[in-house]
């Protein structure tokens, strides 16, 4: 047996390298098939070998007869058995589910009227590099020139915009009364905000009569015409006495037909000359000044 296992020994050793690997690798092979058919084999016939539970079904039951009563002897007590003692049944418990609250209102908030913003009643000359802004008797480029309105000059809108010559035109009015056309876009407009009186530019301020010279102890008066319902003053840049004269210089408010009126007594120890008297209209931005000289002799 050893000589023939050393004979298979040297007749390996003599064989090429190739066959030595193929001698070696062909069993392990042949083995590793047969178990690996062994466990496809095994997978297969298990749930065939493998008894199932058998499901027998079975009839309703039925109640069992009584048993039979044995006749006891006479004179034999009757003895009563005694009944287990009952046992108390548990009562199925109930759960009430809680009751979900009622969903809460989304206050919706109420509209808010916002006011709507007055027209704009006023404008301001701006663009002209300080040229200023051309004013026409009518809304085109060939119409009379009325006058140069200055760069910055707030004039009031007197109607809505006109087409002419392609542009667009304003009809405006200035402080001195004068009225005509200039384009747009010569124009800002002044608005004022929601649910505030429309701006408007300052008024103009024509004496219509002055009492001029007037006597020391006399009685002047001063009447002027401006945009009706402004509130006007007058006050005296320089004067003599100490006091001052208050009767009739108050403030005052133009009428339907735009007319301030002031009428006061001129102090008797007043120095005789030209005085120089300065009449206020309107407030704020809109507010016009003018100076008239009142001679006292």
């Amino acid at each position: 047996m050893l000589q023939q296992l050393g004979g298979l020994w040297r007749w390996l050793q003599d064989q090429s390298p190739a066959k030595q690997a193929v001698i070696f690798v062909v069993p392990v092979v042949a083995a590793a098939l047969l178990v690996l058919g062994g466990l496809v084999v095994w997978s297969v016939a298990s749930p065939i070998i493998s008894p199932r539970p058998t499901v027998v079904v079975q009839a309703n039951p039925t109640s069992a007869a009584p048993a039979p009563t044995t006749a006891r002897p006479a004179g034999q007590p009757t003895t009563n058995p005694v009944s287990p003692p009952a046992v108390a049944q548990q009562k199925p418990t109930v759960v009430v589910p809680p009751t979900p609250a009622p969903p809460t209102a989304t206050p919706v908030p109420e509209p808010t009227n916002t006011p709507t913003p007055e027209p704009a009643r006023s404008a301001k000359v701006v663009n002209t590099d300080g040229q200023g802004a051309i004013m026409r008797r009518a809304p085109s480029v060939s119409a009379q020139r009325v006058k140069v309105v200055p760069e910055g000059t707030i004039v009031e809108l007197v109607g809505g915009e006109q087409r002419g010559d392609g542009y667009a035109w304003r009809n405006i009015r200035d402080v001195d009364g004068s009225a005509g056309y200039v384009v747009v876009e010569y124009l800002q407009l002044i608005q004022a905000p929601p649910g505030a009186t429309a701006v408007l530019p300052p008024p103009s301020i024509q004496v219509d009569d002055i009492t001029s010279p007037v006597a020391r102890g006399g009685e002047a008066m001063l009447r002027v015409v401006t945009r009706p319902g402004v509130r006007c003053e007058l006050r005296v840049l320089i004067f003599g006495p100490s006091t001052l004269p208050q009767d009739g210089l108050h403030s005052t408010t133009a009428d339907a037909d735009g007319i301030c009126e002031w009428k006061w007594t001129v102090p008797e120890d007043v120095v005789p000359g030209t005085w120089r008297y300065r009449i206020f209209a309107g407030e704020g931005e809109g507010r016009a000044t003018r100076e008239v000289p009142l001679v006292v002799t």
